[in-house]
């Protein structure tokens, strides 16, 4: 058997096998034997019909094993020898095989890069963790909201103006150049757009049917009639209103106002607190939680950079497109749960797959950099950690394996391997940030809350 295992560029790999003729006929041999002796013919007991016979009965099937016993020695050799990972096939050629004549396949695939740890420092990396500080001025806002979005509403009397942030009853019909504005929009796209009765807004900015409609009606009273012009974007959901201006006469017949909640005794009761100062004292450890999650993430994100930043290796164009095609999915999957039209998804469909990309090259990268780094440092997952981590998404950790493969439409293998690559990456990550040079005035702080204080930490306190 002759290998020849030849790049061709980035990652993709040729892989031709050739077997001499003696060499075939030699496994044309073995297989034969194998079917004289169990083979049946009929008119003769197993392991008694003439060889000749047998080979002409199950010539097919002599074919095929042999084909794939040659086939399968030359690529386990091939693996045992230059140590690929197959990540893709690009292209197979392979000779018809016979008896008594040579035989060779050529295999063009995609491998993931073979890296070297050392040659991308990853320890003592820098990281510089701003301390957090919580303002009392935050503190207040926060509470604010928290008392706003915790209001009951109230009718406004007879009489009173638009406020911000009111609800509006109104009625209203919209007309554009002079005509009605359901003329030549269909049903479904005139409705809530060209007249209403007894139709809701709220009186401030942020997404709304009628874009831009509710800050325009702040100062309107009750049973006054007015005019107000709305702009309809560029990318609004229906293309014959894209660009354009419309009136809208308009009638405020309800306003509901936001009566935001006091701060007394039931209020503390019903918090579980004592008074306005254990009050703030909770708001403010949720906000400074908050901010350190936020940091924490930060620092993470600065950690990958800063070890991305020397790891321009080749990538498997495959498993680029694979990994863009799923984020792209996710990206158009969450836009239209948020109500963004698809044409305008379409319109966007360039910038979506570009972002994607680079996001597909930058997740690969730090996955083949963190199973580098495992290697380096002997960092393992085993099968105990990863029925733990099953035992903890449900008591029978079998019958949640099936149910996550049901979910993923995969298989139970292929799940636990998924698990232990995650449960890996978290480990590379925890030994990175350990390892990391932290700096700052938040360094301490950081560090114990993303678990990432030195081994010996203890030991000091102590």
């Amino acid at each position: 058997m002759q290998m020849e295992f030849n790049e061709q560029g980035g990652c993709r790999r040729a892989l031709k096998v050739s077997f001499e003729a003696e060499e075939v006929s030699a496994k044309y041999a073995e297989v034969s034997a194998e079917y004289v002796k169990y083979g049946r013919v009929n008119g003769f007991r197993p392991g008694h019909a003439p060889a000749a016979m047998i080979r002409r009965q199950y010539a097919k099937q002599i074919d095929k094993d042999v084909h794939d016993q040659l086939f399968g020695e030359g690529y386990r050799g091939a693996l045992a020898k230059h140590e690929f990972v197959h990540v893709a096939d690009i292209d197979f050629h392979e000779d018809k095989v016979a008896d008594g004549q040579p035989w060779s396949f050529t295999l063009v695939m995609e491998v993931a890069p073979v890296l070297d740890a050392a040659a991308y420092p990853y320890k003592g990396l820098p990281l510089d963790a701003k301390k957090i500080d919580i303002a009392d001025a935050a503190v207040t806002e926060a509470i604010d909201r928290f008392l706003k979005n915790s209001a009951t509403y109230q009718d406004a009397e007879p009489g009173s103006a638009v406020a911000a942030d009111d609800i509006v009853s109104l009625d209203f019909d919209a007309t554009l150049d002079g005509h009605p504005l359901a003329e030549g929009l269909t049903e479904d796209e005139a409705r809530g757009l060209a007249s209403g009765k007894n139709y809701f807004v709220r009186a401030s900015e942020g997404p709304s049917p009628i874009p831009g409609l509710g800050p325009k009606l702040v100062g309107l009273a009750i049973d006054a009639p007015a005019t107000v012009e709305v702009a309809f974007p560029d990318d609004f959901r229906v293309e014959a209103l894209r660009g354009k201006t419309a009136s809208y006469a308009v009638t405020v017949r309800k306003i509901r106002r936001a009566v935001p909640r006091a701060m007394d005794e039931a209020f503390f009761k019903e918090m579980g607190v004592a008074d306005e100062a254990a009050f703030r004292a909770r708001v403010r450890d949720s906000l400074e939680h908050e901010a350190t999650e936020a940091e924490a993430h930060r620092l993470e994100t600065a950690m990958e950079d800063a070890l991305l930043a020397k790891a321009d290796f080749d990538l498997p164009e495959a498993e680029v497109e694979r990994v863009k095609n799923r984020i792209v999915y996710r990206i158009v999957d969450e836009n239209v749960r948020r109500g963004i039209p698809e044409e305008v998804l379409r319109g966007k469909l360039d910038e979506i797959n570009a972002s994607a990309a680079e996001g597909a090259k930058r997740s690969l990268r730090l996955e083949y950099l963190y199973r580098a780094i495992a290697k380096a440092e002997k960092l393992s997952v085993s099968n105990h950690e990863v029925r733990a981590l099953l035992a903890a998404r449900g008591p029978d950790t079998n019958a949640t394996l099936k149910r996550m493969a049901k979910e993923a439409k995969s298989t139970e293998d292929a799940v636990m391997e998924d698990l232990r690559n995650t449960m890996l990456h978290s480990k590379v990550g925890a030994f990175l940030l350990k390892n990391a040079a932290w700096s700052g005035d938040g360094a301490e702080a950081l560090r114990k809350f993303m678990g990432a204080e030195p081994d010996d930490a203890g030991a000091k306190k102590a």
